[in-house]
């Protein structure tokens, strides 16, 4: 199986002030135009239990239309995730998802959000577009992490038409997130756009 990336991703239809995130204090914040960019470092825990388990992981998906709760979460996963011959691994992994679920679920303005753990084989998204939710948190644990455009390299009119030599405006100045930092990004559906 060739894999192009495991990620987390989370996604709400109503969301508040992106000014309002959190973030402790061993991780590095930046805050670019419409984006935060939570720069971390790789857990190895995390790293052997994808490698343990590639073969048997599965993307899932969740809808949560009440407010999270991380013991349920931590239960669902547990059930749900393949195991790991070593102790400590899966639970590393559900930690971290919990975690940044739980940033996420703090900015909401109501308590509907889709979880996503996805293992992506294909280019999913290979072309640049505004979404039509909110706002999307995305964290990618292997393979090349998530592009984005600052606003003055975009040509909006060219946005949803296939071309993305026509969207962007210079490719040297595409942005992308290493395996585990934590992007925040705003969607179409966000207040002030």
């Amino acid at each position: 199986m060739h894999l192009q990336a495991i990620c987390i991703i989370c996604l709400a239809k109503k969301v508040g002030n992106m000014k309002q995130v959190i973030v402790d204090n061993h991780h590095q914040k930046k805050v670019y135009n419409d984006v935060i960019l939570e720069k971390r470092e790789q857990v190895p825990e995390i790293i052997g239990y994808l490698e343990n388990t590639l073969d048997r992981l599965q993307s899932l998906k969740y809808i949560l239309d009440d407010t999270f709760d991380a013991d349920e979460a931590f239960e669902i996963l547990e059930h749900d995730l393949p195991d790991s011959p070593i102790e400590g691994q899966k639970e590393s992994f559900i930690l971290d998802i919990i975690r940044l679920c739980v940033l996420f679920s703090g900015l909401k303005k109501n308590n509907r959000m889709k979880i996503q753990i996805e293992v992506v084989k294909t280019n999913k998204c290979r072309l640049f577009h505004q979404d039509c939710y909110r706002q999307r948190l995305l964290c990618t644990y292997v393979g090349p992490g998530t592009e984005w455009l600052d606003h003055e390299n975009v040509n909006r009119e060219a946005l949803g038409k296939g071309k993305n030599e026509n969207i962007v405006k210079d490719f040297t100045k595409i942005n992308r997130t290493k395996a585990f930092e934590v992007i925040l990004l705003k969607g179409s559906k966000y207040d002030d756009n």
